[in-house]
């Protein structure tokens, strides 16, 4: 009897499991999804009159208006396409049911509410969103964001409020956009991939920001790429002014005589055709005993800038034995 009843319970197993399936497959259906839409929404001009769901044909559902599927033969949606239809009510929620749509236009239309914030988890591959021309309200969902492959979005003409969500400058295949005529408000996102004109967003009177009008406080908004310049600019003057400090003191103390002849040098080599160093037959002895540091004050006008390795080969590296390396060059 155990042998039996093993057999038994397996059946029972698979029976449960094919119908969580079947519910799954009903509730998630595109038929299902297209059903949806006609019943949560006012039809006065029976433009949805052909969505006839008594029949169960394949493809059945391929023959609505203004639905394309990608087979005419399996129940897969691939765009609604319902613009000027004179539909009334909510965002059609069920509308998630169509994961595999890419193409949704419900502009010129009487939608009201909200726009739905998890759009994007439930369409992974649309392509084209059309809103606009509706009485759409509230704030633009950020995970719109997410919709990886969109190319068209159409959000204009409603009474959408806050800011365009930062989060939409990510959105690398985005070459058409508007928000025009609603009430939006805040600095509008500098898009990576796209330039958008001032067009997309006319009749928004508080936004701000390129291409419209410079926001109030835009100078503490900088982008990342408008910092490296200021930031090369800053580094590089840094850098010189510690390597003239560890000039002038990380090298050895030098004599006078070897200063005099560093100078005589550096105007050779920088093809200046006179000469700051006297002979030494010329020099008196009350002259030697003269300050060095005023003597290197009345001389720093004449020294032009070198690196470190330039010195080191017109000096033979601060070789101090060799009291006139001028005559080196």
């Amino acid at each position: 009897m155990k042998r039996n009843s093993i057999p038994k319970l397996h059946f029972h197993i698979l029976g449960i499991l094919a119908a969580c399936f079947s519910i799954i497959n009903v509730l998630g259906s595109d038929p299902d999804c297209l059903r949806s839409i006609k019943e949560s929404l006012e039809d006065r001009r029976h433009e949805l009159s052909s969505w006839n769901f008594s029949i169960h044909t394949k493809g059945f559902v391929c023959s609505f208006k203004g639905v394309t599927c990608w087979n005419d033969q399996e129940d897969k949606v691939l765009g609604v396409s319902l613009r000027g239809a004179g539909l009334k009510g909510p965002f059609p929620t069920g509308i998630r049911y169509c994961t595999s749509i890419q193409h949704l236009d419900l502009s010129r239309n009487q939608l009201s509410g909200s726009i739905p914030s998890d759009l994007a988890q439930h369409f992974p591959y649309i392509v084209s969103l059309d809103l606009s021309n509706n009485n759409l309200s509230g704030p633009i969902p950020p995970s719109i964001a997410n919709f990886s492959y969109i190319n068209v979005l159409r959000l204009d003409n409603n009474h959408l409020t806050g800011e365009i969500p930062s989060e939409l400058s990510k959105l690398e295949r985005l070459h058409e956009f508007s928000v025009t005529n609603n009430r939006l408000s805040g600095p509008i996102p500098i898009f990576r991939y796209s330039n958008f004109s001032a067009k997309s967003y006319a009749n928004n009177l508080e936004l701000c920001g390129r291409p419209l009008s410079h926001c109030k406080n835009e100078d503490l908004f900088v982008p990342e790429e408008d910092l490296f310049v200021p930031g090369f600019v800053v580094g590089l003057s840094v850098s010189s002014t510690l390597s003239m400090l560890l000039m002038l003191f990380g090298l050895p103390r030098l004599s006078m005589n070897n200063i005099r002849s560093y100078v005589f040098i550096i105007k050779n080599l920088k093809g200046m055709k006179y000469h700051l160093i006297l002979p030494r037959s010329q020099i008196s002895h009350g002259e030697e005993n003269i300050n060095e540091e005023s003597e290197i004050d009345a001389m720093e006008k004449y020294i032009c800038r070198l690196n470190l390795e330039e010195i080191k080969t017109a000096t033979n590296d601060f070789d101090n034995k060799k009291e006139d390396c001028a005559t080196q060059i």
